[in-house]
């Protein structure tokens, strides 16, 4: 397992490569970002699409998030092959975790689409990609997908990120750049420095 440096122009430079991708798979009319890393990554794809696609995004609070927040001053100031290692750690302690407890999906109520989406949804059938970061036990995505069979209409969905760091997520994306064994460090990690390359 490593960990990879994602930013500046190789993070726009990859995000544009993998809506070129997608668009070749299926050409949306709605991209939902999930917030918060998959509306950056849904951002720089822009880029690289036709300006007549509705961009929006959905919210849900993963567990940890706010007690990673927490330990952003901390983590900007270890040296970068700790900061590496705390990530493989981490990455390592949650494949464990998933192989002993399948990850149970969020409830439909606590994921929020935008209202311009929620209203397309609920409207006629969409082409859409549902855009990520990354995918570690695949929660996020499965939960989304879940919701989306709820709506009345059935819609065509593409699901994106651009790294998978699990074997057997509960969704495989069916676009990314980079699998198993590959971590990436994104510019609104916490343990992003400006200095790192």
């Amino acid at each position: 397992m490593r960990v990879e440096n994602l930013i500046d122009r190789n993070f726009e430079a990859a995000c544009q490569n993998l809506a070129r991708q997608a668009y070749e798979r299926m050409q949306p009319s709605l991209v939902i970002g999930i917030r918060r890393g998959g509306v950056w990554v849904r951002n720089a794809m822009k880029a690289a699409l036709p300006e007549n696609i509705v961009f929006g995004e959905i919210g849900l609070q993963r567990n940890g998030t706010a007690k990673k927040n927490q330990l952003n001053k901390v983590l900007k100031s270890l040296p970068q092959w700790l900061c590496n290692l705390l990530r493989i750690s981490e990455a390592y302690a949650r494949r464990i975790k998933h192989r002993c407890c399948r990850p149970k999906l969020y409830p439909h109520e606590s994921l929020r689409f935008d209202p311009a989406s929620e209203a397309l949804l609920q409207s006629v059938p969409q082409h859409i990609w549902i855009v990520d970061d990354a995918v570690d036990s695949g929660k996020s995505m499965a939960s989304i997908q879940a919701k989306l069979q709820t709506y009345p209409q059935t819609h065509k969905v593409l699901y994106i990120a651009l790294t998978v760091t699990e074997k057997r997520p509960l969704l495989m994306p069916d676009i990314y750049l980079y699998n198993e064994g590959v971590l990436l460090r994104f510019p609104w990690s916490n343990d992003f420095k400006n200095n790192s390359q």
